[in-house]
């Protein structure tokens, strides 16, 4: 397996999220905080990952980058800067001109994700339009092009296709053309190959890293497979019940992982794992990311847990240069 070398600092944030918390009500006039306190930064033509078991805040996290999330969900902290601005404080009608244009997404299920009464090659076409002002005739011409660009074959043809009518992995790619119709400076990749067997998991991963070097765009790649950005992301974002965790260059986290969760989801993967011997697991259930509790959310599943991650929650710091965790029993060896 190859691990990029830790990503240089090639020019000014080009996304900064500064103390994120997304909440949404909960019983008794209490709030559920989906993220709590988020901070991470991706730079020019950078790749950082976000890693999290199902329901740690990934997916909250994308959908507030991209002024999305649906109500009665809110931000409730933080500040989200893009080029040096708050998209924040963004009116909606200018959030609207950036989304799609500057900032890109490509949602999960793209069985679901793209509209099913209209056909695949009008969709990309309108994606063109919102952010160009071109004909419908050029615009149906470079949707075709962008459909051969993303690798969907015989794509003059399949501009005619429902979705019904293409393979999962080729909805993907499509999706894929309607995210990169603007070159958009910043795409945000979301579980970008679920539903997808292992082969067209590996196409849909290689094609978005084409296609980054060839635009010179950043990309925000979350996933639950630490496996997957061992070979592709710059820097990598370990969450845990809507908290990061653990945020270092990929190469120190797959080398040196400095928090137990994330040792453990190393643990689990094929290539760690003993030939004949079950691939252990990360026991007990997943905790609530609901900050009622004291303590660290991971203890209870923690094999390395003390009396003192039960009792106060341990602050994501520095362990060596540009490798923070937050754990107590940090750093490890």
């Amino acid at each position: 397996m190859t691990i990029p070398a830790s990503c240089p600092n090639r020019a000014e944030k080009l996304l900064d999220v500064r103390r994120l918390s997304v909440s949404f009500p909960a019983a008794d006039n209490r709030e559920f905080h989906a993220v709590h306190q988020l901070s991470f930064h991706i730079n020019n033509r950078e790749t950082v990952a976000i890693v999290g078991e199902s329901g740690c805040g990934k997916s909250v996290t994308a959908f507030s980058i991209m002024r999305l999330l649906q109500k009665p969900g809110r931000i409730s902290d933080g500040e989200i800067f893009f080029n040096g601005e708050d998209l924040l404080l963004l009116a909606e009608r200018d959030m609207r001109a950036l989304r799609g244009a500057a900032i890109s997404m490509v949602f999960q299920e793209p069985m679901t994700a793209l509209n099913p009464v209209l056909k695949t090659g009008f969709q990309v076409t309108e994606a063109i339009l919102q952010h160009q002002s071109i004909s419908r005739k050029d615009a149906a011409a470079e949707a075709v092009d962008l459909l051969a660009q993303v690798g969907i074959p015989s794509p003059a043809e399949r501009y005619h296709s429902y979705p019904h009518q293409l393979s999962g992995g080729m909805k993907q790619r499509a999706m894929i053309a309607m995210a990169l119709a603007s070159s958009p400076k910043l795409l945000i990749a979301d579980e970008p190959t679920t539903a997808l067997d292992v082969t067209i998991q590996a196409q849909i991963l290689e094609l978005i890293d084409d296609l980054k070097q060839k635009i010179g765009m950043s990309l925000l790649l979350i996933t639950h497979n630490l496996g997957i950005v061992a070979e592709r992301a710059d820097r990598t974002i370990i969450m845990y019940a809507g908290s990061a965790v653990e945020s270092a260059p990929t190469r120190q986290i797959i080398e040196r992982p400095q928090h137990p969760y994330t040792r453990a989801l190393l643990a689990s993967l094929p290539q760690y794992g003993i030939p004949g011997e079950p691939l252990p697991v990360v026991g007990g259930t997943v905790t609530a990311a609901d900050r009622t509790g004291s303590g660290c959310p991971f203890a209870g599943r923690c094999p390395f847990a003390i009396d003192i991650c039960t009792h106060h929650p341990p602050q994501l710091i520095e362990i060596t240069p540009g490798h923070a965790a937050a754990c107590w029993r940090a750093p490890f060896p």
